[in-house]
C-alpha cells in the first residue's frame, strides 16, 4: 500500500507522539539547538533540589503506571521577556508540579541552567494544559510530575 507523502506518519510510541505534539505546538523551527543539548547534559548531572526531589519520589505518577507527564493538550503564547531575550543565551529547565483533574498544572517549582529563566519557565507552564491522568475512566489529581522545558536559541 502506497503512503501519501503529504500525510505525516503516525509516531509509534507515546514518547514519539508527545514529542511530535510538542514540536507542532511550537511556532517556527524546532528550537532544540546544539547548545541546549549541552546545557541539558550538564543540568542532568546535578541532582534536583531536595524539595523537588521529594515531590518526585512521593509522586502518584508511578502508581498510575502512566508517562512521566501526560500529553500536553494546550499551550499558551508567553512571550520571552526583553530582559531574557537580550541575554541571547539558551537555558534548559526541570519543572516539578501537580496536575489537577482538569489538566491544569498546580504548585510548580523550577530549576534552570540559568536561574534568570525560572520565573519565565513557571509563567510558561501556567499556560499549559495536560490530558488528565485517569483511573477506571475517572480523572484524578496527581502530584510530583516532572517535565523538562527548554528555551533555546539557534546557533
Amino acid at each position: 500500500m502506497a503512503t501519501d507523502p503529504d500525510t505525516p506518519a503516525t509516531p509509534a510510541s507515546f514518547e514519539d507522539r508527545e514529542k511530535a505534539m510538542t514540536d507542532a505546538a511550537r511556532s517556527g523551527p524546532n528550537t532544540y539547538a546544539r547548545g541546549c543539548k549541552t546545557l541539558r547534559a550538564e543540568l542532568d548531572k546535578t541532582p534536583l533540589p531536595e524539595s523537588m526531589q521529594a515531590r518526585v519520589d512521593e509522586s502518584d505518577v508511578a502508581k498510575l503506571g502512566g508517562p512521566a507527564h501526560p500529553p500536553i493538550t494546550a499551550t499558551g503564547r508567553v512571550r520571552l521577556p526583553d530582559s531574557l531575550a537580550a541575554l541571547k543565551q539558551s537555558a534548559v529547565c526541570d519543572l516539578v508540579f501537580d496536575i489537577d483533574e482538569t489538566g491544569t498544572p498546580r504548585q510548580p517549582e523550577a530549576r534552570c541552567s540559568d536561574p534568570a529563566f525560572e520565573a519565565h519557565a513557571l509563567a510558561t507552564l501556567a499556560e499549559y494544559r495536560f490530558e488528565p491522568y485517569t483511573l477506571n475512566g475517572k480523572a484524578l489529581p496527581v502530584s510530583g510530575v516532572i517535565m523538562p522545558m527548554e528555551f533555546c536559541i539557534n546557533d
